[in-house]
């Protein structure tokens, strides 16, 4: 790392300093770690001052400031202890620069080019990419898996409204006469119309509660499809079994209503 990286790339420090115009090869090494390091080797201790062995190029170190965490590999990996060491102090043969902007990357990206050869015209230069591009990335595949199990989920949820529906809409045509009798007898469409959503309430509650009880013991499968969010998230939960009554109320309510409209003279002549 060189100095003025975390302020690039929106790191804040929590404690402590950045490396300086001062942190020389020939100056004792400062280190940076972040709180992951922290918490685990430190304990709520003050790691400021502390110095560290190092198997490197540089042998030890003094801490001289911590950072937030933050993921440096991969989005679904949370942060893991971390040292960072100064590129003046611990040199590398190769290395990443990043640049921060308030123009379109792609627009900036020959002038940096130019300003890198200006240094050193010998300088191979490659995998130019935005953070937005190195973001969608990391993302694509948790992106294609979740917009495919949502696609799976929308045709399940359409088959199981078709299913209710279809199953609701024969038991009416079965009741027919039954229906014609009733309302000869005095029934009016609301009755009706509450009997049979009341038959569909209970498919429904019977298959949300079995559906429940399936998703919550397979929930495993999903957590590294998840980000953030807990696999038995109480608010996601509530929310997919009230879009579930909602669609079965709409999939019963439907022959409901057509049974409502049944012609009771008609329906007693049906054999």
């Amino acid at each position: 790392m060189s100095p003025q990286y975390f302020a690039t790339m929106g790191i804040p420090f929590v404690v402590g300093r950045d490396f300086n115009e001062h942190d020389t090869y020939s100056s004792e090494p400062g280190i940076i770690v972040n709180q992951a390091f922290v918490q685990k080797f430190f304990h709520g201790e003050d790691p400021l001052g502390k110095r560290l062995g190092l198997d490197w190029n540089i042998r030890h170190g003094e801490i001289i400031g911590v950072t937030a965490d933050a993921r440096q590999t991969d989005l679904k990996v949370d942060p893991q202890p971390t040292i960072f060491l100064n590129q003046a102090q611990s040199p590398m043969y190769f290395g990443a620069l990043v640049v921060r902007t308030a123009l379109p990357p792609a627009a900036i990206a020959s002038a940096v080019e130019r300003a890198v050869h200006a240094v050193d015209p010998d300088q191979a230069i490659s995998h130019i990419e935005s953070m937005e591009q190195v973001l969608s990335a990391s993302m694509a595949r948790p992106r294609l898996e979740s917009v495919l199990l949502g696609i799976f989920a929308a045709v399940a949820l359409l088959l199981a409204a078709i299913g209710l529906y279809g199953v609701l809409a024969y038991s009416v045509s079965q009741r027919t006469r039954e229906i014609g009798i009733r309302m000869a007898l005095g029934a009016n469409s609301q009755q009706l119309v509450r009997s049979i959503v009341r038959d569909g309430i209970g498919f429904i509650l019977a298959g949300t509660l079995g559906g429940l009880a399936m998703a919550l013991a397979l929930t495993r499968l999903l957590t590294s499809l998840l980000f953030h969010i807990s696999p038995t998230d109480p608010v996601t939960i509530v929310a997919v079994c009230c879009l579930l009554l909602a669609v079965g109320l709409l999939a019963s309510w439907l022959p409901a209503r057509r049974a409502a409209a049944v012609d009771p003279v008609g329906s007693l002549r049906v054999e």
